[in-house]
């Protein structure tokens, strides 16, 4: 189970990485969304 979390980890860093350029500098709304859903999605919650 370890390894999926650690596999959804790094396709959410690849996406949210490649969504960077995409969002201009924050001015587009849905590549922003995908940039902040993917990077606070890899921070490990409690619980």
């Amino acid at each position: 189970m370890t390894y999926l979390y650690l596999a959804i980890a790094i396709v959410a860093e690849v996406i949210a990485t490649a969504s960077l350029k995409a969002s201009a500098e924050f001015t587009r709304p849905w590549p922003s969304v995908a940039v902040i859903h993917g990077f606070s999605s890899t921070i490990p919650h409690p619980g």
